[in-house]
């Protein structure tokens, strides 16, 4: 199941200060306005958000205003709401789901959508020659993260369960392109998680890949294990292999990212998108992150690293200098641990000093070259950096106006009833419309579908189906609004507050940010 935290993802911003074929009426009406293309993670369907560029801002960013504003509507909005606008309160003024009205909008505006996203051909990459399988043949068994999935082959390709990565947009693309290539370059070892094979589409475009599913899942999903000494020698060994005969860092050791194969009884590593070619400071900074992550396992503070990485990014620069946890005498045991603790600080403590004694010095036997990437990490793909003479092959190469797959799937609640918590319902003796104070315009329903707000509806007439959010602490789930009648009826009316009437008031709750990697 997905995080509530990555509720949203971004696909891509368009600030309409720049809409020079918009007509009079179109430039006023978007005039300081920024509408964002975003992925509802769990169904992975793409909406459209317009709101002031205010909102956006370095500094409003910052504080997540944005995403804020737009959670608070997500309780409200229909399930087929696909282009939203917000006024200047963070209040919505227009709604529809009506795709024609996208496709109207993006005639005068740059506005992507993920079949914009390009996607390399597998003929023009290394991987031509590679294992392959269409992503019509996966088939979901559950869902990891926005674009991380658990799949099986279809049932007349009976296979063990796989985990695909799927690249949606250009960030991933650069991320996910490098592991790729960095995963089929590397020479084999038994605790790194290896390239199984590379996803396309019906066109051929590579759009992601997938791994072997490690059952025994990370060192942080069962944290009450028994964590094993070889495990940690199995993670110094992987890591010597990777500085000193493949010369490459792995930059990214977290416990998320260590896995424990229960057939074998091995640590793995997996995520490769940040591997980098081998420098003192990067051996020197997965040393340090061994250390944290051998503290954090020890002490069950998972919070140590982030903590750590946090303090000194707001001094200016990232450190990750392990020294004050190796000068402590002792660490606080909370794990489960196989042997006493003295037998893991002397092991690490010996393959430190071993290894810092030749840091300086160190060569790699094999030194990978990363042929595939600029000198700003960008994948080297002939069809985006040199378009073709042939305007056929430009058709085909450069645009992706073809690769338009069907992402958008059930809600987890519906795809998954028997993994969702129960939630405790909650009873109002007003309606709906009580609660947060919308009086209908027409007096034949005592419901609103979001719906059915049309893009083209006069401001005079327009609804504001939420409340702004400014104060609403983001990192709570959304609940629904509970009012509890009372013995005293209040009267007159209070700027700024949707309250109903009698004692109580309504609360909503929300948590989600759009994750950026």
């Amino acid at each position: 199941m997905i995080d509530p935290e990555q509720t949203f993802m971004r696909i891509s911003e368009c600030d309409h200060e720049y809409d020079y074929l918009g007509d009079e009426d179109h430039r006023k009406k978007y005039a300081g306005m920024v509408t964002m293309t975003l992925l509802l993670s769990d169904r992975r369907r793409e909406i459209f958000v317009t709101a002031p560029a205010e909102f956006l801002t370095d500094e409003a960013n910052a504080k997540n205003v944005f995403l804020k504003k737009l959670y608070k509507l997500l309780p409200s909005l229909s399930a087929e709401a696909i282009m939203l606008r917000m006024d200047a309160d963070g209040l919505l003024e227009e709604v529809t789901s009506n795709l024609a009205a996208v496709d109207s909008l993006r005639e005068t505006s740059d506005i992507k959508t993920l079949a914009d996203m390009p996607k390399p051909l597998l003929s023009d990459t290394p991987f031509s020659s590679w294992p392959t399988l269409r992503h019509t043949q996966l088939i979901e068994l559950d869902r990891f993260t926005p674009n991380v999935d658990l799949v099986k082959l279809k049932a007349d390709q009976p296979d063990a369960p796989l985990v695909v990565k799927y690249i949606l947009e250009d960030y991933q693309m650069r991320w996910i392109w490098h592991e790729m290539n960095v995963l089929k370059t590397i020479q084999p070892h038994p605790s790194i998680v290896p390239l199984d094979r590379v996803v396309l589409d019906d066109k051929s475009h590579i759009i992601g890949m997938t791994t072997k599913f490690i059952k025994g899942g990370s060192v942080l999903s069962k944290k009450d294990r028994t964590f094993k000494l070889k495990w940690l020698k199995q993670l110094t060994e992987v890591l010597d292999f990777l500085h000193l005969d493949q010369g490459i860092v792995h930059t990214d050791l977290k416990l998320d990212n260590m896995l424990i194969d229960e057939d074998s009884d091995r640590l793995l590593l997996c995520d490769f998108e940040r591997a980098r070619a081998i420098s003192g400071n990067g051996m020197e900074d997965d040393l340090f992150l061994v250390v944290w992550n051998l503290y954090s396992v020890v002490t069950q503070d998972y919070e140590a690293l982030n903590k750590r990485f946090w303090d000194t990014w707001l001094e200016g620069e990232v450190d990750y200098d392990s020294e004050v946890l190796e000068r402590m005498p002792t660490w606080p045991v909370k794990a489960k641990l196989d042997c006493d603790l003295t037998e893991f600080r002397e092991y690490l403590d010996g393959w430190l000093k071993k290894r810092r004694e030749t840091l300086d010095s160190t060569k790699a036997k094999n030194q990978i070259l990363m042929e595939w990437e600029d000198e700003h990490y960008v994948p080297r793909m002939p069809h985006l950096v040199h378009i073709p003479l042939d305007p056929a092959m430009t058709q085909d190469r450069c645009l992706s106006k073809g690769i338009n797959i069907a992402w958008e799937r059930p809600p987890y609640e519906v795809a998954y009833p028997d993994r969702v918590p129960k939630k405790e319902k909650t009873e109002s003796k007003l309606s709906y419309l009580e609660q947060i104070k919308i009086v209908p315009q027409v007096n034949t329903t005592s419901e609103v579908e979001a719906s059915n707000v049309p893009v083209e509806q006069e401001q005079d007439k327009k609804r504001k189906i939420s409340s702004s959010v400014e104060d609403e602490p983001f990192t709570k789930k959304s609940k629904t609004s509970k009012i509890e009648g009372g013995d005293k009826k209040k009267e007159g009316k209070e700027k700024g507050k949707g309250k109903g009437k009698g004692k109580g008031k309504g609360k909503g709750k929300g948590k989600g940010k759009g994750k950026e990697k």
